[in-house]
């Protein structure tokens, strides 16, 4: 298991759609890091052979976990370039999410963090399309975003991505951009509380008593 697919086990208390806090938690530790280079995948050579990608595929399982030390944060940006510009989703992942946080030394930039998060979320990577609804809903003046936000939003609680399931329950509460349904509120919130997600028990408490049992 990667050092990204590790942290993104842990449940983490997502305060609605108006924050990355999921995310915040996660990248906290990473957040004074040290400007260590741009992250421009078209200055790396990307692999030219199957073997080759299956190899990069290694290197960012079994390396990704010490990479960004700082004595090894050069080679950890060269490798999730690298991975990038293969086409990598985990790769495009987690350069999506320092694009949006300004972790990992990458500059913050919105517009880069759609990029990268939109090319790992169209491969299907449940996380990416989680984070970049986050950032499709929360878009200003983004109405146009969200009935995309909301696919993908759905898309990653489908595929068992815990915060987004309790995202999801949030929406159908609250009915911001779906339809109220107390029903799939308590259906989504207790898949979320299943897999540990600290906020979604009381959430299902708090609907099963407005609903009287």
């Amino acid at each position: 298991m990667g050092f990204f697919a590790y942290y993104f086990r842990m449940p983490g208390k997502v305060l609605g759609l108006g924050a990355f806090a999921a995310i915040q938690v996660i990248l906290a530790p990473f957040a004074n890091a040290e400007s260590v280079m741009p992250c421009s995948p078209e200055q790396y050579y990307p692999p030219e052979t199957q073997a080759e990608v299956v190899e990069l595929k290694s290197r960012l399982n079994e390396d990704i976990r010490l990479t960004f030390e700082a004595s090894e944060r050069d080679m950890a940006m060269e490798l999730m370039c690298r991975g990038a510009a293969a086409g990598i989703a985990e790769a495009e992942f987690i350069l999506g999410l320092g694009s949006a946080e300004g972790a990992f030394g990458i500059d913050k930039d919105e517009k880069q963090a759609r990029y990268w998060l939109k090319r790992a979320a169209d491969k299907s990577h449940a996380k990416a399309q989680y984070a970049l609804s986050i950032l499709y809903l929360n878009a200003r003046g983004g109405a146009m975003l969200v009935p995309a936000g909301m696919q993908l939003l759905i898309s990653a609680a489908r595929a068992s991505i815990p915060d987004a399931q309790y995202e999801l329950a949030c929406e159908y509460v609250f009915g911001r951009y779906i339809e109220n349904s107390t029903n799939e509120a308590i259906e989504w919130a207790q898949r979320a509380e299943k897999q540990g997600h600290r906020d979604a028990g009381d959430l299902v408490k708090k609907l099963r008593k407005y609903r009287g049992y």
